[in-house]
């Protein structure tokens, strides 16, 4: 029979120190390959992918694109979003009309990251980062370190693989493990597998208007169709009834 009183639960985004989940009835995380590994260490741990919240479309006019490529989200912080910096550095210098809004400008060097320091559009949340988020025809995003396994392999794991195509901007990230669990690459998202092919890649979609405005297009439709939040809460739900 199942104990009486109450139910712990945890959610880990991040990878955490296995010390420090123990002890819980369960633990979600949307850290795919991180699961396999907890489980192996007796944690009751579950795989519960992000999702896009639906709500954040209110308001927004998703066909009025004032910027053709950008990034919104977290720079610098070497030990976070060293590679991610990098590769935006390089697309800063080399894609005309690049910008990127959010945080982290402090922690850019301005001998090593001239580019992205110049281009910087400053800070945005709540209603404005989806306000300049939609307002991009192509939105790139790149994982921080910690989304990369003991063999050098990527899992798409982050709210702005969800959050771009959900407001209709055409998606280009690295290329995952998990990526087609999510989009479909060349129809609904487009992937890149090194900095040569992530600056091919933005360039190519600059040329072909139409090609990023329909990948935009199915990227969102797929995105309403299966990762909101409604689409996740059952899983959740039947867990936690199961406990």
């Amino acid at each position: 029979p199942k104990e009486a009183g109450p139910k712990f639960v945890a959610f880990c985004s991040y990878a955490a120190v296995l010390d420090n989940l123990q002890g819980w009835d369960v633990v979600f995380s949307s850290f795919s390959h991180k699961v396999s590994e907890w489980r192996a260490a007796g944690i009751n741990a579950v795989y519960l992918p992000l999702a896009f919240g639906r709500p954040s479309l209110n308001g927004l006019e998703l066909d009025d694109k004032e910027w053709q490529v950008g990034f919104g989200g977290g720079l610098g912080h070497k030990h976070i979003w060293k590679r991610r910096t990098e590769l935006l550095e390089r697309v800063a210098e080399e894609i005309d009309g690049f910008w990127w809004f959010g945080y982290g400008y402090d922690q850019l060097d301005e001998n090593e990251y001239p580019w992205l320091r110049g281009c910087y559009g400053g800070e945005a949340y709540g209603k404005r980062y989806w306000e300049l988020l939609s307002s991009c025809a192509i939105a790139i995003h790149i994982h921080g370190e910690i989304a990369t396994d003991a063999n050098g392999k990527c899992w798409t794991n982050a709210m702005r693989c969800f959050e771009v195509p959900g407001v209709k901007c055409c998606l280009v990230t690295e290329h995952s493990e998990n990526i087609r669990d999510f989009l479909e690459p060349g129809k609904e998202v487009v992937t890149f597998k090194t900095e040569d092919d992530l600056v091919k890649q933005v360039k190519l979609l600059l040329r072909e208007p139409q090609r990023a405005a329909a990948i935009a297009k199915a990227g969102q439709k797929r995105v309403l169709a299966e990762h909101c939040y409604e689409h996740r809460v059952p899983k959740f739900l039947e867990v936690i009834e199961n406990l």
